[in-house]
């Protein structure tokens, strides 16, 4: 297989696929007509209207519709933490809310004008603009996968991966859905892979870095899969001293990040470092196996075209599948090196969480697999480009599998009550032991229970709903 060929030149009608990807895959991720969300996305849902409407980062003025009260009593409220001078503000690293906070311009006027007075209308304003902000987010990803992909696969082949991504992962079924942190830890490393399969110029350099730095700012964790990109740029600059331009770049929102950490709450890890003592106290290959097979919450079992990155040592030695006449230049394929940075801070990434509770809580499916999903996919392209047209047959089968267990997650979860039924039933000293019964798997259990009602039809018709999400 031919490495550091060309790139794909990404021209004007690249470009205008790219557009529709993005256009096809916002209708669908908002086609359920609800959003599917937790307390964990409360405190994003609501401060870009605190930034815009009141200028400040911290939540107390909107702290009520934050806490999002249900019907039968308030939540045990875990996402807002005490902050400096008695303030609250926001467990979770705030660069998500802050990167969708230009879309929530309308509702902010929309509120300036109508009134704070209605916390009803706050709440719902902001459940509505939360569902758009994550939709947008996800079909960004889905459109600039796209033009990633096709600089190393001909059209079909990477429009082929690329709806395996949108549709078959959990890009659709949490990305899409709420204003989670996984959306823009997604943007940020598929920003990073751009980065580093162009020519090692010292933009480019700084583009991954600050790519880097930010998924590390969106969420901790993920400096495992920066640390890939970080060995790579190592490795890629020339001279060596040019990786001084992936620090560069990465410092930036670093050091913004324990500015604001430091001003908000007086330390350097922020209010996402409280109750973290004990993530790695699990046995590691339990965890492993249910992480990755477990009919609960496993990857390979939400996403079984996954399964074809087994034949990635395969399609590295094997030629390449015959050229697409519509391209100019040969096929681009990343170096060696690349592939197996990246490869080796996905397997880190799943080994880490295999160690926590790689259950990730209430939601559909293996959410902490989310933020590595382009990463995986990415690495996919050399085996989607080697396949014969068997193989392309069972990748697409696999896909539409996937497909059909993601399309279960958005349209009927959680009317089947998977989450309280594998909580409540597992009574093991593990609770994550309950993840292997296949009769309380959730892609069964929502599947049986059918649709779940679109309640956006009912807020639109102004009837109540309880905006609170699907977690206790």
């Amino acid at each position: 297989m031919p490495l550091d060929g060309a790139p794909i030149r990404s021209g004007r009608g690249e470009r205008r696929i790219a557009l529709a990807v993005f256009l096809f895959a916002l209708l669908v991720y908002n086609a359920n007509l609800r959003d599917i969300s937790t307390g964990d996305s409360f405190p994003a849902r609501f401060l870009p209207l605190a930034l815009l409407c009141h200028g400040t980062l911290y939540l107390g003025p909107v702290a009520e519709a934050v806490k999002m009260e249900h019907k039968g009593g308030p939540l045990e409220i875990y996402w807002l933490v005490a902050a400096r001078d008695g303030r609250v503000a926001s467990r979770y690293p705030i660069v998500m809310p802050l990167l969708v906070t230009p879309l929530y311009v309308p509702t902010a006027l929309y509120l300036a004008h109508h009134g704070w007075g209605n916390l009803r209308d706050v709440e719902i304003a902001g459940e509505l603009t939360e569902k758009a902000a994550a939709a947008a987010v996800a079909a960004l990803c889905s459109a600039l996968m796209y033009l990633l992909l096709r600089r190393q696969l001909p059209r079909g082949r990477a429009l082929l991966l690329t709806l395996a991504f949108a549709f078959g992962t959990e890009t659709w079924s949490i990305s899409s859905q709420a204003l989670w942190q996984h959306g823009a830890a997604e943007l940020f490393a598929i920003a990073a892979l751009l980065a580093v399969t162009g020519k090692p110029t010292r933009l480019a350099l700084a583009a991954a870095g600050a790519a880097g730095g930010l998924l590390i700012a969106t969420r901790p964790p993920d400096l495992i899969l920066a640390a890939g990109f970080a060995v790579y740029a190592a490795l890629w600059a020339r001279p060596r001293r040019m990786a001084l331009w992936f620090v560069a770049g990465a410092a930036v929102p670093l050091a913004l990040l324990a500015a604001y950490d430091y001003a908000v709450f007086g330390t350097i890890h922020g209010g996402y470092g409280v109750g973290t003592a004990e993530i790695l106290l699990y046995p590691l290959w339990p965890g492993l196996a249910g992480e990755l097979f477990s009919p609960g919450k496993g990857i390979f079992v939400y996403m079984p075209f996954l399964l074809f990155l087994l034949l990635l040592p395969v399609a590295l030695r094997r030629p390449l599948a015959e050229p697409d006449p519509a391209r100019t230049t040969d096929a681009a394929h990343a170096p060696r090196s690349l592939v197996l940075c990246i490869a080796a801070a996905a397997a880190l990434q799943i080994l880490f969480y295999a160690k926590a509770d790689w259950r990730a809580g209430w939601c559909y499916g293996p959410r902490f697999a989310t933020d590595m999903l382009p990463l995986l996919v990415w690495l996919l392209a050399p085996v989607v480009a080697s396949l014969g047209r068997r193989g392309l047959a069972c990748f697409a089968a696999a896909t539409c599998l996937a497909v059909f267990i993601q399309a279960v997650g958005v349209f009927c979860y959680p009317a089947g009550a998977s989450d309280a039924r594998l909580e409540a039933a597992a009574n093991a000293v593990d609770p994550r032991v309950k993840t292997w019964g296949w009769a309380d798997a959730p892609p069964l259990v929502e599947v049986r229970a059918g649709l779940a009602r679109p309640f956006f039809i009912d807020i639109l018709a102004g009837k109540r709903h309880n905006p609170g999400g699907t977690s206790p």
